[in-house]
């Protein structure tokens, strides 16, 4: 009796320990595919419409939900967007905007918020800036 109650305890650890590894798998899944809100400083801005990214030019400062970056060049960082949206207007592809000194708000969202709050047209994400 005394053994049969100890390998519950055991097996009901064991059980425990998977419910909470579960959990944080879960989590980590959320967050990577999560909308991200963040700043970023460039001298230009374009918006492919070949690709669909958007290329940040010159010198560059981003910080966008855990990550940073600086730089000078060329860069598209923030994948793929089936829409852009600058200052509550949404910009055509081949856009190109002159940021040079100006901070800017950026919030991308995935797939799941970018349908929410824009239906199918945001169905490959979207991406909203603001010019502060």
């Amino acid at each position: 009796m005394k053994n049969s109650i100890w390998e519950l305890k055991k097996l009901s650890l064991v059980f425990s320990c998977l419910f909470i590894s579960s959990l944080t798998v879960q989590s980590q899944t959320k967050n990577k595919h999560a909308d991200q809100t963040g700043f970023f400083y460039t001298d230009k801005l374009s918006w492919s419409g070949a690709t669909k990214e958007i290329i940040l030019s010159g010198k560059t400062s981003v910080v966008l939900g855990k990550n940073k970056f600086k730089g000078n060049g060329s860069f598209s960082i923030l994948g793929k967007a089936s829409l852009l949206i600058v200052d509550g207007k949404q910009l055509t592809p081949d856009s190109l905007l002159n940021t040079s000194g100006k901070k800017c708000r950026i919030v991308t969202f995935a797939k799941d918020g970018a349908l929410k709050k824009y239906g199918l047209a945001g169905g490959s994400g979207v991406v909203e800036i603001t010019l502060l």
